[in-house]
């Protein structure tokens, strides 16, 4: 006995591999072209011409698989084809009868499927849906198991056909799945990212809507402050509240050259001794009166001292200070008191203006603060 070679036996498969594939794309035309009216197995008498793009074989053949599968004749070509595309590739089919048996298998499961429920019938009524095969197997598994029966059986079956004829496995499917999840997983990071940046930039507005409406509320307060009346007549003076001037903040305060110092006790003056007065010898007109010789001046401690001058108050001329830098804020002049010089008639204050503040605004305010500050002239 002769056995075929390597090299012949895949010539053989190549050869058969272009069979099987022409032998699909001949039932694809036929199925596609099937026509109710063409000559058939179950009818009389037919036209004379074929509608079928293969004729009356195409038409016989469309019309056969039709009423036995159904549209489960449809899956026909799909497994010729994957035939021949692996031994079109020098692939071995293993288990060849297991594969076959999962063919009659995928088959008769979507007969059934087709044919529980519902009658359908396509292309005008011209065959069942499910095929003579699956009315007759649907029949039969309604009867015995029911609807839910018949249902779970016939997916069962679907399922196990799938295995039997392909390398389908429960790792394959996790494959598939695994990159339909990734996405859903990147596009839900995606929108919580998203979710979080349109939270961030929502706190950011709302914080500065809060800086808008604090500013507003504080110039609106600014504008509802009472001023003062501006009326010939001295208003009385106010009281005393503490100094505006911060603590931290020491005004130092100059004296004048001429200012006049606390008097200092007077020492005891010794008094000389009296001198001898050389008079002219007259007659005297009244008997001589001789001098005690036990009198003394008096002291000079009986004199009373010279009051000395008040010294100036450093708590009133600091409060004096802070009137005024807040008289100079309300009409947007902005700066501090840096040196207090008090003297006996006029007591002067050195303001130092802020950098970008004009002199002739400073200048132009002498009457605003001598009303404010209840002052004759500044």
């Amino acid at each position: 006995m002769k056995f075929l070679g390597p090299t012949r036996f895949h010539r053989l498969n190549e050869a058969l591999a272009f069979v099987f594939l022409f032998a699909g794309l001949f039932f694809v035309l036929t199925f596609v072209s099937y026509h109710p009216q063409d000559p058939s197995w179950n009818s009389a008498a037919g036209i004379a011409r074929a509608h079928n793009l293969t004729g009356s074989a195409g038409a016989y053949t469309a019309d056969f698989f039709f009423q036995l599968l159904g549209l489960a004749a449809l899956s026909i070509p799909l497994l010729l084809w994957m035939l021949a595309w692996r031994w079109v590739r020098s692939e071995e089919i293993k288990s060849p009868g297991i594969k076959i048996l999962g063919s009659l298998l995928l088959f008769l499961s979507i007969c059934t499927a087709l044919s529980i429920g519902p009658e359908w019938r396509p292309l005008g009524g011209a065959f069942s849906a499910g095929g003579v095969l699956g009315l007759l197997l649907a029949d039969s598994l309604m009867a015995s198991l029911n609807l839910t029966g018949a249902v779970l059986v016939t997916a069962i079956c679907l399922i196990l056909s799938v295995y039997l004829i392909s390398t389908f496995s429960m790792a394959t499917a996790g494959e598939w799945i695994a990159g339909p999840l990734r996405f859903l997983r990147n596009l839900h990071a995606r929108w919580d990212r998203w979710r979080a940046q349109r939270r961030q930039v929502a706190l950011e507005r709302a914080a500065v809507r809060a800086e808008k409406r604090a500013a507003k509320e504080s110039k609106r307060s600014k504008r509802s402050e009472p001023r003062v009346p501006i009326v010939d007549a001295p208003q009385p003076e106010p009281p005393r509240t503490q100094p505006a001037v911060p603590r931290e903040e020491e005004i130092p305060i100059h004296t004048l050259e001429y200012d006049i110092a606390p008097p200092e006790p007077m020492a005891p003056v010794e008094v000389p001794a009296p001198l001898p007065v050389l008079t002219r010898q007259r007659k005297p007109l009244a008997p001589e009166v001789t001098e005690h010789p036990e009198y003394r001046l008096p002291s000079t401690d009986l004199l009373n001292e010279i009051p000395g001058r008040n010294p100036y108050d450093s708590i009133e001329l600091k409060e004096i200070a802070g009137r005024i830098k807040a008289k100079f804020e309300e009409f947007n002049v902005h700066g501090s008191v840096v040196q207090i010089n008090p003297g006996p008639v006029v007591t002067t204050f050195e303001f130092k203006p802020e950098a970008g503040i004009k002199y002739s605004r400073i200048i132009t305010l002498t009457e605003d603060l001598c009303l404010g500050l209840q002052a004759e002239s500044i």
